[in-house]
């Protein structure tokens, strides 16, 4: 057992390092309650844990952080134990089986990841009893696919931010593109003001947007002074909707990535694109990976993030 715990090791650690990124990463990336809990949920500590446990917890935490820094940082702290503290133990993190490449890939094995069939499967199985809630669920996925990085974003678009000869839509900072099955289908609610189906609503556009909101037939006169969140948040609430009926888990950033994902592939090739994702230091796809993100008009392009997000989608 470590002679000291994880909180008095990250104390140590970001105390000496302080100001640098170290004791930065410590703080922003493993000094957080899903770390803790992990360590809970098996029984251990940090220092305490085996190659297999570690990389559990670099796969809870890699769902939300990278794990090229987040192996660096744990690398660091195991040092910085070992030798302040005088015992005599190997860092795991500088056996062969723990280099980044190799966990990345034996978690990465374990994923099922996102495709757009599934979004599709979804559709039809809505279709089959309910078209027009099916193809409203599909223009916000598909807003979503196409580059809208958030529902504020969808709540503030106007028609005249959309060029429809080559379907461009000018966002705030970067430009992006849809397919003309998007195009379509925010056309063809636009000019409809009630969705039928199994339960009829109403179509309203909240202070000019293109796309259109959703409402009972009471609240129509309410729509225009409700503020922005609320809007979006009926956008996010359809999505919950389909995933608390149909047994889905999307959202607006799995489904957004997946768009930059299947971008990716159209040019490269699956193969290709993953091997970019899994290549930590390869200057040349850090190069493609930032320049396709800034073509594509992603929200962030620096290859990090990039990484961060796609390693979800890649299958080995």
């Amino acid at each position: 057992m470590a002679e000291i715990s994880t909180q008095e090791l990250f104390r140590g650690f970001i105390q000496e390092n302080d100001g640098n990124y170290l004791a930065n990463s410590v703080k922003s990336n493993l000094d957080k309650p899903e770390f803790y809990k992990y360590e809970q949920e098996i029984g251990k500590e940090f220092l305490d844990m085996n190659e297999d446990e570690l990389k559990g917890l670099l796969s809870r935490l890699g769902r939300i952080y990278s794990f090229g820094p987040l192996m660096s940082v744990m690398r660091e702290l195991f040092d910085f134990y070992i030798d302040r503290a005088k015992v005599k133990i190997k860092n795991p993190f500088n056996s062969r089986t723990m280099d980044n490449r190799n966990v990345a890939l034996e978690l990465i094995k374990a994923n099922n990841p996102l495709r757009f069939s599934d979004l599709e499967a979804v559709l039809n199985h809505i279709r089959s009893t309910d078209t027009p809630t099916a193809d409203y669920v599909e223009l916000i996925l598909r807003l979503w696919y196409d580059g809208f990085f958030m529902a504020d974003e969808i709540v503030d678009l106007k028609k005249e931010d959309l060029n429809p000869r080559n379907l461009f839509v000018t966002l705030p900072g970067r430009t992006i593109r849809i397919s003309s099955r998007t195009y379509e289908l925010l056309c063809k609610f636009e000019k409809m003001d009630k969705l039928e189906g199994r339960r009829e609503r109403e179509l309203v556009s909240w202070h000019g947007s293109f796309f259109k909101f959703t409402t009972t037939k009471s609240r129509v006169s309410n729509v225009q002074s409700r503020p922005k969140r609320e809007m979006a948040a009926k956008i996010y609430y359809a999505i919950k909707y389909v995933n608390m009926n149909y047994g889905t888990n999307f959202n607006y950033r799995n489904v957004y990535w997946l768009g930059f994902f299947d971008f990716l592939c159209r040019k490269y090739g699956e193969k290709k694109v993953t091997e970019m994702v899994l290549a930590f230091r390869d200057e040349e796809s850090i190069r493609i990976l930032e320049n396709s993100a800034r073509d594509y008009g992603l929200i962030r392009n620096d290859a990090v993030t990039i990484r961060k997000y796609l390693r979800d989608l890649v299958r080995t």
